[in-house]
């Protein structure tokens, strides 16, 4: 029964060095922000999140104030086979050179 012995040992060895990671190591990395820290804080949905994730993946750099650039938040319009007016074909070009434009 020595080996059973050693297991326990080494299992409470892993269990002390567990908590002493936890408790300094990650609570130094994770501190609880001040009070003032949290009211200046601002609140983002996780729709928010979304968006800007998706937004990181054409602009590594982009932010939450990117969001609130006009044409970010437009789904974008249907490719129709055919067009009704010359007016439909002129509101899509001008929307595609706003955003080109809010891209460069």
């Amino acid at each position: 029964m020595v080996g059973q012995g050693s297991e326990v040992l080494i299992y409470n060895f892993f269990l002390a060095w567990q908590f002493l990671l936890y408790v300094i190591f990650f609570s130094y990395l994770s501190q609880v922000p001040s009070e003032q820290e949290q009211l200046r804080a601002r609140q983002i949905s996780a729709q928010q999140i979304n968006k800007v994730e998706e937004l990181w993946k054409t602009n590594p750099d982009a932010s939450l104030e990117d969001l609130e650039k006009p044409g970010v938040d437009d789904e974008p319009q249907h490719v129709s086979m055919k067009y009704e007016d010359a007016y439909q074909v002129r509101d899509l070009i001008l929307l595609m050179g706003e955003r080109m434009h809010f891209m460069n």
